[in-house]
């Protein structure tokens, strides 16, 4: 029998550090027998020579096995520590759980007892300044393009699970369904999921916490002209310049890409935009939308300009795969692809194109300014448009 503590953090320590952190509680000492020269460490930890605990560790953590709620309180969690009373002395266990927080805040992370759950610290150190009011802001605005009938029955169930896993700040403060008054979320998924759903005209709209600002769901009603549906969401570019909100957008970007059967999402930079203390808006004078790849429901092509990052599933993976430039990721049956470590925007990114001044995307499947659709769709999406005059 065991009494074991984990410590999940963002950084790792080397061993004159943690043996520091060991010290700097009265009496315990490293004991022989400590493996310290490669990762991960092996530690006997013992309190006035007698034995006390153990410390295995730093690990390498995948995301995905990172608990939701550990997720809520800390950003970026990328290793673990384990801490083992082996024979469950209670006597031991409150100073190897002083310990344990204390090698949680020397690695910016979370400790978990794992035999009661107990989380510390609870306060959530994921903090982002919101902008300030009347501000200008630059963005990177989302898309999820999906076909109706491909997309899971619990869509949006999917988006507040992707949230809770990855992206927190994601999950709706307020939303509105439709044309109703804008409702709390209380964390009743059921509740939100059923506000969709009875609204299959508008969909719904929810304000959500910096450095994500807001997203939408466009509604499932069949009486558009298109069978392709939207999901939108835009992001504070400033957070985006740490690696660790990079990491965790980047991580939800492609699951929900992947859980919404996406045939192509897209994440770019929009920019000049402004800042109510509240909500987003644009400005005729400064704005740099990023414009859809749709107009009154009909699916037009791709953007003919580049941009940050881009998913590409079914039939559009197989025309564009080949052309592929940058950083690509597989996912399921989807590519993840990324032309630039931080958010560029248009100009840079067509700076850095192999012709500057052009889009990697073969150019049949692209449209503009000048040309309303593009001159090749993939199969599958042929319904939803009306061929170009040629």
């Amino acid at each position: 029998m065991s009494y074991d503590f984990r410590v999940y953090s963002s950084a790792t320590i080397d061993a004159g550090t943690l043996a520091g952190v060991v010290e700097s509680s009265s009496g315990l000492r490293i004991g022989s027998g400590a493996a310290l020269e490669s990762l991960p460490m092996f530690i006997p930890v013992e309190l006035h020579s007698k034995y006390a605990f153990t410390i295995d560790g730093p690990q390498t953590e995948d995301a995905n096995d990172v608990p939701p709620e550990v997720t809520a309180v800390a950003l970026g969690i990328g290793y673990s520590y384990e801490i083992s009373i082996e024979g469950n002395d209670p006597g031991t266990t409150p100073l190897a759980w002083r310990f344990v927080k204390k090698l949680a805040k020397a690695t910016a992370g979370v400790a978990v007892d794992l035999q009661t759950d107990e989380l510390w610290p609870t306060a959530s150190s994921r903090k982002f300044a919101k902008p300030a009011k009347d501000a200008t802001i630059d963005l990177v605005s989302i898309r999820w393009y999906y076909l109706l009938d491909q997309a899971p029955s619990d869509l949006i169930q999917q988006f507040v699970q992707s949230s809770r896993k990855y992206l927190p700040e994601a999950l709706p403060k307020t939303y509105t369904a439709g044309t109703r008054r804008p409702e709390p979320f209380n964390g009743d998924d059921e509740a939100f999921a059923e506000a969709y759903a009875a609204e299959p005209l508008w969909g719904v709209h929810a304000l959500a916490t910096p450095p994500v600002l807001n997203f939408s769901f466009e509604g499932p009603d069949e009486y558009k002209e298109s069978d392709v549906r939207m999901v939108m969401m835009d992001v504070d570019l400033a957070a985006l310049h740490d690696p660790r909100w990079r990491e965790a957008l980047r991580r939800f970007f492609i699951e929900f890409a992947d859980a919404s059967n996406s045939f192509f999402a897209s994440a770019e930079v929009a920019r000049g935009f402004f800042w109510s203390g509240r909500k987003v808006r644009g400005h005729p004078s400064t704005t740099e939308a990023a414009f859809t790849c749709r107009w009154a429901g009909t699916w037009r092509g791709l953007r003919e300009w580049p941009q940050w990052w881009t998913w590409f599933s079914g039939p559009y993976k197989d025309l564009v795969q080949d052309s592929l430039i940058g950083e690509t990721q597989k996912r399921g049956d989807g590519i993840f692809h990324a032309l630039s470590t931080e958010p560029r925007n248009r100009d840079e990114l067509y700076a850095t194109m192999p012709v500057p001044g052009t889009t990697w995307i073969p150019a049949e499947l692209t449209f503009g300014n000048q040309s309303g659709q593009a001159h090749v769709f993939p199969e599958g999406l042929v319904k939803t448009h009306t061929p170009p005059s040629a």
